[in-house]
């Protein structure tokens, strides 16, 4: 059994490629190590040939990763940006802010409304209106510089200075009426 596997790996040593392989192989193995450019040659030099498509292969892989990478990269910033407006994060603060504000917005309409329709407003009226509105626009206005912040406890803060301002209002309507 050994001498017969002796003499057929001896047989073996003589086989060898056809002619067409052959020629084909040292082409493209010439042809990968003189040619490094990554511009095609267009030219039908079959030397160079398989180096081009090697070439355009190495280009379009990393282009891939490229574009692989940006695409994975956006997904991440979209659910990023899409976690941060779920509910339960200071949406219900604003909405209620919200309608304080448009409550605020009718209570001005009716000063206003008071204000162009009295004539004669006592001066110690007037003083005490002026201070109670000078007192509403600096809370609200304090509110708005809060609101800004996306800290819940300053848009909690936010909202109590609105619903101060909402007070006051609600005593200068009170002092119109009278």
């Amino acid at each position: 059994m050994d001498k017969e596997l002796i003499k057929i790996l001896k047989s073996l040593k003589t086989v060898q490629p056809g002619q067409d392989y052959s020629n084909r192989s040292r082409h493209l193995i010439l042809s990968l190590k003189n040619d490094e450019s990554f511009v095609p040659n267009f030219n039908n030099d079959k030397k160079s040939v398989y180096a081009d498509y090697a070439n355009i292969l190495d280009w379009l892989s990393f282009h891939k990763v490229a574009a692989t990478v940006g695409v994975v990269g956006a997904f991440v910033l979209i659910i990023l940006l899409t976690i941060s407006y779920l509910p339960g994060r200071g949406n219900g603060l604003v909405a209620e802010a919200d309608e304080i504000n448009s409550s605020i917005q009718i209570k001005l309409d009716e000063i206003e409304y008071y204000l162009n329709n009295q004539q004669t407003i006592a001066s110690s009226t007037a003083d005490q209106l002026q201070t109670l509105l000078f007192e509403s626009a600096k809370n609200l206005e304090e509110a708005k510089a809060l609101s800004a912040s996306s800290n819940p406890d300053d848009l909690s803060k936010a909202l109590e200075k609105i619903k101060t301002a909402q007070e006051t209002l609600l005593q200068i309507n009170s002092l119109i009426s009278q």
